[in-house]
């Protein structure tokens, strides 16, 4: 069900890492790579849980 609503949508990637293709690919879900640099540096006082939310606001701006 999940991944039918994802036919819906225009999927980007912006990760040049070969297991997320993968695994997109295996789910038979469409998407589209966006090459881009990114600075993926962070503060060591964040917690493991934040830095995701850190570097994709933090790069969001790229787009």
């Amino acid at each position: 069900m999940f991944l039918n609503k994802l036919e819906n949508y225009n999927v980007l990637l912006a990760s040049n890492s070969k297991r997320r293709h993968e695994l997109l690919s295996q789910l038979n879900i469409n998407f589209s790579l966006i090459n881009q640099k990114t600075d993926e540096s962070f503060s060591e006082k964040l917690k493991e849980d934040q830095i995701t939310d850190y570097l994709a606001k933090k790069n969001l701006h790229s787009f």
